[in-house]
């Protein structure tokens, strides 16, 4: 954590956590585009399925585990975005 950033906690609903890691899926596997991986070959094929089922697996068990109404705090780091980029 940088000195400008906060730390705050957010609680989070199921359908909420869910969503943010399904999110997550899409600027991945944009990722990995640009990174110097053959995205035909072998080595990009492993990846994409092991970030599918990793991403897949985390949300069914949290569906699993969770009920509706339950809440999951999580941390949030809030950036500090007066604070100049290395």
């Amino acid at each position: 954590m940088t000195q400008g950033q906060k730390m705050e906690k957010v609680a989070l609903n199921r359908k909420q956590l869910c969503a943010g890691i399904q999110f997550l899926e899409g600027p991945c596997y944009s990722y990995l585009k640009k990174i110097d991986i053959d995205p035909d070959g072998e080595e990009s094929k492993a990846i994409v399925l092991v970030l599918s089922v990793f991403f897949e697996q985390m949300t069914k068990q949290i569906w699993q585990r969770l009920n509706d109404d339950d809440k999951v705090t999580v941390p949030l780091k809030v950036p500090d975005l007066n604070e100049e980029e290395e």
